[in-house]
């Protein structure tokens, strides 16, 4: 599902989504806009209150930040000229939920993406 894009000139703050996100889709000039699409989780299923915010971090540093363990992401903001600046918003899934990770199975990451090819993901199944 897609909430909209958003950039650093109207406070760089995405929407909330309400489950994992699976794309990013980015537009405008050095990735400016950026929107995010998520599975939809019912809302019992996620601990928003759980959450926290990553660092900043940007292609001038490592270029990645992750989730604590049992996290993932249902909101970013940017800053910076062209949102060049990220951090994450990671929320746990709730201990009564239906939905949680799956014990010994590791992480995915998306390769680099730009404004060229539009979005980037980790493909089907994560």
């Amino acid at each position: 599902y897609n909430r909209g894009y958003f950039s650093e000139e109207g406070g760089g703050l995405s929407s909330f989504v309400q489950g994992p996100i699976e794309k990013v889709f980015c537009s405008g000039r050095y990735c400016d806009n950026m929107a995010l699409q998520a599975t939809t989780l019912p809302l019992i299923d996620i601990d928003y209150s759980g959450g926290r915010w990553t660092g900043w971090f940007s292609e001038e540093g490592s270029g990645k930040v992750s989730c604590p363990s049992n996290a993932f992401v249902v909101r970013a903001q940017c800053s910076g000229r062209y949102c060049d600046n990220l951090r994450l918003y990671c929320v746990p899934f709730a201990e009564d939920g239906e939905y949680g990770f799956t014990p010994d199975i590791s992480t995915k990451q998306s390769g680099w993406f730009s404004e060229e090819g539009g979005s980037g993901s980790c493909g089907n199944g994560w």
